[in-house]
């Protein structure tokens, strides 16, 4: 494609930046990356809110596949729509690299999801959990029940946890080094709750059991047993 103005490590860093080998949270996505890459509706408007865009910004893969749908598309149509489909294509990949660049203007989107996307419902109280810095709770609880599949979850946290950013992943039970989910969000007050809204998608997490990790402006991780039926 002769011609065309290309900042090589803007691209390298767009398209491999974020690693995800595993293809974690990608199956939900993979309907709506032709809408994506053509920036037909929804994505007509960029709207950083929405979980598709927020997974493609941190997914090489599917990064990789959005432009793959874009230039296909703009090698057929290149003689009737020439450089205007290229911007709007630039354009695109710019606003996915903006949401990698400056993490900073992404903050609180980890939390809003549309129930399009994550139609299920789960909820997971962990106040019954005494959890210890760095090891797992009592091993006499009854483990968190996990489904593999794609949901909008509520977390309810211990009481007693403070509001804030929280990493939570999903880590094997018997290692602790091999996680199969990373995610950030908010805990929110709920009257008396402290509670985190955010989507799991668990599609390609195999069945067995696991420890689900959190943590708060700390290195180490409160666990918590769960089991992935």
């Amino acid at each position: 494609m002769s011609g065309i103005d290309r900042t090589p490590w803007i691209e390298e860093l767009f398209e491999e930046g974020h690693p995800n080998p595993e293809r974690v949270g990608c199956a939900p996505v993979q309907p709506y990356l032709d809408a994506l890459a053509a920036r037909r509706p929804p994505f007509d408007q960029f709207d950083s809110t929405h979980p598709v865009l927020q997974h493609v910004a941190q997914c090489s893969e599917c990064v990789r596949a959005v432009r793959a749908r874009q230039l296909t598309a703009l090698k057929t149509r290149r003689h009737t729509t020439g450089w205007a489909a290229l911007a709007a294509a630039a354009v695109l990949l710019l606003a996915i690299g903006t949401l990698r660049l400056w993490p900073e203007l992404l903050d609180g989107w980890h939390t809003r999801t549309k129930s399009a996307s994550f139609p299920s419902k789960l909820h997971l109280d962990l106040r019954r959990y005494s959890p210890q810095r760095g090891d797992p709770v009592s091993a006499t609880a009854a483990p968190l029940e996990l489904a593999p599949a794609a949901v909008q979850a509520t977390i309810i946290l211990p009481t007693g946890s403070q509001i804030g950013t929280y990493d939570v992943q999903l880590f094997t039970d018997t290692d602790l080094s091999t996680s199969h989910l990373r995610l950030r969000a908010d805990a929110r007050r709920d009257e008396y709750l402290t509670v985190i809204d955010l989507p799991l998608d668990l599609t390609h997490v195999p069945r067995g059991t696991y420890r689900l990790a959190l943590r708060c402006d700390s290195p180490e991780w409160h666990l918590y047993p769960a089991v992935v039926r």
